[in-house]
């Protein structure tokens, strides 16, 4: 494109945009999930057009490596990412017009690949293989370009030949055009290697409507910057509640959350913090921050070379009553120590040795971070980790990235539709706390209510013989205390659910947040066995659940009513891989005993 434009500009002709038609090989898989063409015998090339504009660019200074050329390839790179089909060949009635009556498109492009690019399969490469020429363009096309890199004694090198129709084009003409490409290409190399070449462009991120420009201040304020992602209704609503509560400079964040994993056995602490590092390295989402993206709304900026915030407290010497101390008193003190959250990570760690053998490791972080279910995945990868610190046993973690790319394909309001035909009928709320007095900033408090053990051994059998889950039975019986304490036969609370999608391949082993918050609508109606209730509730979850994850506020916007509940039940079952825990605790050495939870929300 940068040939061209100055090729073209040569003798007073400005013409910095141009239609090329670009031969690509069509193999791309985009548009023909799970085929695989990279082995596919038969011409797959198709013939694409592509109008390459560098309206703008400072010639002059492109050719000279400056920060032109970052500018031309970054347009370049967008205006071909922004072709349809990859390269697929289009059907005859959906030719683009350009094709069809073709104005300025008379140059062709096609870059053929490496040569040789099958090795060790019974083939030999010929010596002095050359690009070949362009098959007979026609009296369509002034000029084809064909380029390929071919394997030489000396190392890869990138050869093109120019041919170009003799009645419109002379050699020297030519040659001038394959000269300044040639200087187009050095002034390209010369310009990787300035201080801050190359960087993000809008296709890199998935986020939509992000700019150039935008990016770029982006990338000035976070250099390691490697992404910029949608948030899911859940963690976006917990961020924007955590703002409020740090604008007001309130004494807690309510969605912040301490993890503690009791780890039994010897724990080097300096190699388990490099360990830690590698887990942060390994799952992107990890090191987010979180900011207003184009429109406003959070967003989540992926960062890498994101440093772990770290500490290491050995209370191994102390007697009993101190230790026990000094452990409340450091828990504490991380709790309440909040998150920048436009700083990465919104996570940190710290390890506390009470015996050669105990001790704790505390994960702390933001719940739009990282939910429940991530923790037996991290225990087990930071444990391989630990015993692999180069990180090879592992194999590529699942990306949330995936996950949002899904949900944004997912049609919420028709699922907020489905939402108010549940809630349909609904007059009012039930709320707990209707006419009492707010708490004051940071009253927040925890209440244990112990279940004797002959009952919790009793609840999962008597579940099965009802033909329900445990999870049922405790939303059952929420439903009927509530109806109790508010007076209403019809009533709603809000239940955590896992959110991971079956139909998402590896969902469930993907590190990100997933739970979403749905209303339970449950009617107590005092003529029904217990049983038939708890029937009816898990049928009407089990339709509802299967639907794709909507914000609680579209929810309560479709059934129209301000708020639904003011009680969430969070049902805690995460499947655990245990045959891949012992592995893992017995390559590292050591084990983790128990994990246990603190935080506001819950």
């Amino acid at each position: 494109a940068l040939a061209l434009a100055q090729w073209r500009a040569a003798p007073g002709h400005d013409a910095p945009s141009v239609l090329l038609s670009l031969e690509e090989y069509g193999r791309a898989t985009a548009g023909t999930t799970g085929a695989d063409l990279s082995r596919t015998a038969g011409r797959l090339t198709a013939t694409t057009p592509v109008r390459l504009d560098l309206a703008g660019t400072d010639l002059e200074e492109a050719f000279a490596g400056g920060p032109a050329t970052g500018i031309a390839i970054k347009a370049v790179k967008e205006q071909l990412r922004a072709l349809p089909g990859h390269g697929l060949p289009h059907p005859p009635d959906s030719e683009p017009a350009a094709l069809q009556h073709p104005a300025d498109g008379r140059i062709t492009f096609a870059h053929l690949g490496r040569f040789p690019a099958v090795s060790g399969a019974g083939f030999t490469p010929a010596q002095g293989w050359a690009v070949p020429l362009a098959p007979d363009p026609g009296p369509e096309t002034d000029l084809a370009v064909r380029t390929a890199v071919v394997d030489t004694p000396q190392g890869p090198r990138l050869e093109a030949v120019f041919t170009a129709s003799a009645a419109l084009l002379t050699a020297e003409r030519t040659q001038e055009l394959a000269d300044l490409w040639g200087r187009a290409l050095e002034a390209m190399a010369r310009h990787t290697t300035r201080a801050g070449a190359g960087g993000l462009t809008p296709s890199d991120v998935l986020l939509p409507g992000v700019t150039q420009p935008e990016l770029d201040h982006w990338q000035r304020h976070f250099p390691g910057l490697s992404d910029i992602r949608p948030l899911a209704p859940l963690p976006q609503a917990l961020l924007v509640h955590s703002l409020m509560e740090h604008e007001t400079s309130a004494e807690v964040d309510t969605y912040q959350v301490q993890y503690t994993l009791r780890l039994s056995g010897r724990v080097d602490p300096a190699h388990l913090r490099t360990a830690a590092q590698a887990l942060l390295d390994r799952h992107p989402g990890l090191r987010a921050a979180y900011l207003p993206g184009p429109d406003g709304t959070l967003a989540q900026f992926i960062v890498d070379g994101v440093e772990l915030p770290w500490q290491y407290l050995d209370l191994s010497g102390l007697g009993d009553t101190m230790r026990d101390n000094a452990h409340r008193q450091f828990l504490a003190g991380d709790l309440a120590d909040h998150f920048d959250l436009a700083a990465p990570p919104a996570l940190r760690m710290s390890l506390l040795t009470l015996a050669q053998d105990r001790h704790v490791l505390i994960l702390s972080a933001h719940h739009a971070t990282l939910d429940g279910w991530c923790l037996p995945l991290l225990a087990q990868d930071l444990m391989r980790l630990y015993a692999d610190h180069s990180g090879t046993a592992l194999p590529p973690a699942p990306t949330y990235r995936d996950y949002l790319t899904w949900l944004g394909r997912q049609d919420t309001q028709e699922t907020a539709r489905q939402w108010a035909t549940e809630l349909a009928g609904l007059t009012k709320p039930s709320l707990l706390t209707a006419g009492t007095t707010p708490a004051p900033t940071g009253g927040t408090d925890r209440i244990d209510v112990p279940l004797p053990s002959a009952v919790a051994l009793a609840l999962p059998g008597r579940a099965a013989d009802t033909g329900v889950t445990l999870n049922t039975l405790v939303q059952g019986a929420w439903a009927i205390v509530l109806s109790r304490l508010t007076g209403h036969s019809d009533v709603v609370f809000g239940a955590a659910v896992a959110g991971r999608p079956a139909e998402l391949p590896d969902a469930d082993r993907m590190i990100g947040t997933f739970i979403n918050t749905v209303p339970v609508r449950v009617r107590c109606d005092p003529q029904q066995s217990a049983a038939h209730l708890l029937e009816q509730l898990q049928r009407r979850q089990g339709t509802l659940l299967g639907r794709p994850p909507c914000g609680l506020g579209e929810i309560q916007s479709a059934a129209g009513l301000p708020a639904l509940f003011d009680t969430v039940i969070g049902f805690e079952s995460f499947p655990l891989d245990r045959k891949a825990a012992a592995e893992a605790a017995e390559a590292a050495g050591f084990a983790v005993t128990d994990i246990g939870l603190h935080s506001l929300s819950n």
